[in-house]
């Protein structure tokens, strides 16, 4: 069996329709992003994030319908696991995730803002 082949997407130009991505902050909106109007590379590429909240346990959930508001333990649960998905190291996600698939890792300055946000999560 060939291996799989990278997808091409290393060169797409990401934007929010009004500016160039990413926003400088993950405290900005990331719902916008979109390719460039004219993209000359692979135009269905597109980023998967994980949203994380500032001050979880103050996060109204309808108990009755969803299950228990979010613990202490679920928030450092989360915070471990960006921090996997962003390690860069033998075993890390980002390593794990261009490991013979057609997904790319994240680009440098993406990873940057990730650090930076994920200190922002808090019980």
């Amino acid at each position: 069996m060939a291996a799989k082949a990278a997808s091409n997407c290393e060169e797409t130009n990401y934007t929010n329709g009004k500016k160039k991505f990413p926003p400088e902050s993950t405290a900005e909106s990331w719902s916008e992003v979109t390719t460039s109007k004219k993209e000359p590379n692979y135009v269905i590429c597109g980023f998967s994030y994980f949203v994380g909240l500032e001050h979880m346990s103050s996060f109204a959930v309808n108990v009755s319908k969803v299950g228990k508001p979010p613990t202490e333990g679920a928030v450092r649960t989360a915070f471990d696991f960006y921090n996997f998905v962003l390690a860069d190291g033998v075993g890390g996600g980002q390593k794990l995730i261009g490991q013979n698939t057609d997904y790319l890792g994240l680009p440098a300055a993406i990873k940057t803002i990730s650090r930076a946000g994920i200190k922002r999560l808090s019980f």
